[in-house]
């Protein structure tokens, strides 16, 4: 059996999230540096009888602009990773490609059940109130799996989009639990 495997997974293609996400960079430097200089230039240089409340509110629109790009490039560049090693189960959420945020990790040897969300038990799983739910896939049109495990604050419910080779290393690695 392999001991290893790694799985990333993007949002599928978008013409128009591409081109926001490439262009929020460039789109946010802009915007503060207007926003910088349309500042300095009404509190420097123009007259205080001549300043306007629409002078800020230009100044305002730019900062959002500005803000807007950076959260359209932040997370509009999400992926997920996927890390199975010797038993241990990890996802991570990759923004922008340089920051890692740690969703879930479990051990097969702690799940009390691997399974599609297509399974009978998911539904009740997800109305208790008990279980702790965890999203770790990107989007709900794929197909997704669920395990059911014991975590440091209670039973835990995670939900995820292997591709298949990850679902049959899982599977693999405690067949006792494992409905696939």
């Amino acid at each position: 059996m392999k001991e290893y495997n790694e799985q990333y997974v993007w949002r599928s293609p978008n013409h128009w999230k591409n081109i926001i996400h490439t262009a929020a960079l460039p789109g946010m430097i802009v915007s503060f540096i207007l926003a910088f200089f349309y500042l300095a230039w009404w509190l420097l240089l123009k007259r205080p009888q001549f300043r306007t409340t629409l002078d800020g509110i230009v100044v305002l629109i730019f900062i959002i602009l500005g803000v807007l790009f950076y959260l359209a490039k932040r997370y509009l560049g999400e992926t997920m990773d996927y890390t199975f090693s010797a038993g241990d189960f990890t996802i991570d959420k990759v923004l922008d490609e340089s920051r890692r945020v740690r969703v879930a990790a479990f051990s097969m040897e702690k799940t009390e059940l691997f399974a599609p969300v297509s399974h009978a038990r998911y539904q009740g799983l997800v109305n208790d109130a008990s279980v702790k739910k965890i999203d770790g896939y990107l989007e709900e049109t794929a197909q997704l799996y669920f395990v059911l495990t014991k975590g440091a604050e209670g039973r835990e419910l995670i939900v995820f989009q292997p591709n298949e080779e990850m679902v049959q290393l899982l599977a693999a690695s405690n067949p006792e639990v494992s409905e696939v």
